[in-house]
């Protein structure tokens, strides 16, 4: 029996590992395109958010909308992940920078492991100043 826990274990142990590096390239190319809707899906019920003209802590649907207006006023053109990790607690984060129209900014996302699922807790959008 322990052979064939073993053998199940380091066949899926590649999915397992694949698939927790997908969650920030998913999201990468949802902020990449400015789908909130599908960004929101991965929004926790609340969300510690932080963008221009908006911070604090939203419900799910505040937060959709207080995201799909500033990617309407600013338009997004690219996405790129640029630093990913994980915490002991199964937290996973990464940063990347987003290009919009008018402005690069600094996108920080924090997510939190809830029975295999990750949610996103924390949001962070800032402007990057020009030296």
């Amino acid at each position: 029996m322990k052979k064939y826990a073993a053998l199940i274990y380091l066949f899926l142990l590649p999915f397992t590992i694949f698939g927790q590096d997908d969650i920030s390239q998913t999201l990468a190319g949802f902020f990449r395109s400015g789908n909130t809707v599908e960004i929101a899906k991965y929004f926790d019920a609340t969300v510690d958010m932080s963008i221009p003209k908006s911070e604090g802590v939203y419900s799910k649907q505040q937060a959709e909308i207080i995201l799909k207006n500033f990617f309407t006023a600013d338009v997004p053109q690219s996405f790129t992940v640029f630093h990913q990790g994980s915490s002991k607690d199964g937290s996973k984060y990464f940063i990347g920078n987003l290009v919009t129209k008018t402005s690069t900014y600094r996108t920080y996302v924090y997510l939190k492991n809830q029975s295999g699922k990750f949610f996103i807790h924390q949001l962070r959008i800032d402007r990057e100043e020009k030296e």
